[in-house]
């Protein structure tokens, strides 16, 4: 709202805050358990990270549960950590906000398997976003920066078999998302305790064809446009080669700036590969010294455009 540090905020938004301010001692009401493991669990068998993700117009956010199995075949889940972020200001569609909350999950990932000390067999995400699913698991698709970038980190850090969905009422990263009150969150069981399906076996678990899934529809607006470009000989542009082969009276010269114009070419050509198969495309690229190969290349280059020049009758007839 562009308000100043010293400017008065307007009634609604104290009320707001005062109502904010009056419900937080409440708060002290809110226990959760130090230990992952309850009391009288054997001997941890296996063990699965299993990461909620979800965003709304105010926000999006990300919780985290640690779910055991024993060798009784018992399954516990206990809550590992949360977290919850405004949408930005600038206007951004569900789907790259619901993209930006699995980058989180992946995120967290990340932090939990580095900071705590049980081994950890597996990692699960879970969405309740088709579209953003079609996103992670599309393999032919091309897409605009944002979403390309952040399917990127996310094949990064794992693996597109390891997303799954799940309704939105039974996915607890909603409550991070759209906000809670204190009073709603001390009654509900689902933030600390995770859904019921993740303390049953993976034959109770959400289940939905991915093959439905895994397809991005053409008019999406986050693929982008594919464009063809026809080559032709063109005449006019073999004569202009030839005015820049004139600026040069050194015959080596000239096959040193062919030789690096063909190196950058070659380098265009991969990076644009791996952004098509969105691999990650790195910014800065060591510079190898010239070798006798690419100046043998940038030499036959020179021939063939003089060739085209003095018998373009001869090759239009071949």
């Amino acid at each position: 709202m562009n308000i100043g540090w010293d400017d008065p905020i307007p009634d609604i938004y104290v009320k707001h805050w005062e109502a904010w301010l009056k419900d937080l001692p409440k708060l002290e009401g809110l226990k959760v358990k130090r230990c992952f493991k309850p009391p009288g669990f054997s001997e941890v068998a296996s063990s699965e990270l299993h990461h909620f993700s979800d965003a709304s117009q105010h926000g999006y956010g990300a919780i985290s549960y640690l779910r055991m199995i024993d060798a009784k075949e018992e399954v516990h889940c206990a809550f590992v950590m949360g977290k919850s972020r405004l949408a930005p200001l600038k206007s951004v569609t569900i789907p790259q906000l619901e993209l930006s909350a699995a980058v989180l999950a992946t995120k967290l990932d990340k932090t939990i398997r580095k900071e705590i000390d049980i081994p950890i067999n597996d990692s699960f995400f879970w969405m309740d976003s088709t579209c953003v699913l079609s996103y992670i698991l599309n393999e032919d698709k091309r897409f605009h920066t944002f979403v390309a970038d952040c399917v990127s980190t996310i094949h990064d850090a794992s693996s597109p078999s390891q997303w799954n969905y799940v309704d939105t009422k039974s996915n607890p990263a909603d409550d991070a998302s759209r906000g809670l009150e204190i009073e709603d969150l001390l009654k509900n069981k689902c933030w600390l305790d995770g859904q019921e399906f993740s303390w049953k076996t993976k034959d109770c678990w959400p289940k939905l064809e991915m093959d439905d899934v895994s397809k991005v529809k053409e008019d999406d607006p986050e693929v982008k446009k594919c464009k063809s470009l026809a080559v032709t000989t063109n005449p006019a542009a073999i004569y202009n080669m030839s005015e820049i082969f004139a600026r040069f009276s050194s015959w080596y010269r000239l096959k040193r700036f062919v030789a690096w114009l063909l190196c950058y070419r070659s380098a265009l050509r991969k990076a644009l590969e791996r952004h098509s198969l969105g691999e990650p495309v790195p910014k800065h690229t060591e510079i190898q010294p010239m070798t006798v190969k690419e100046m043998q290349e940038a030499e036959r280059k020179i021939v063939k455009v003089v060739q085209q020049q003095s018998f373009p009758i001869e090759i239009a007839t071949i």
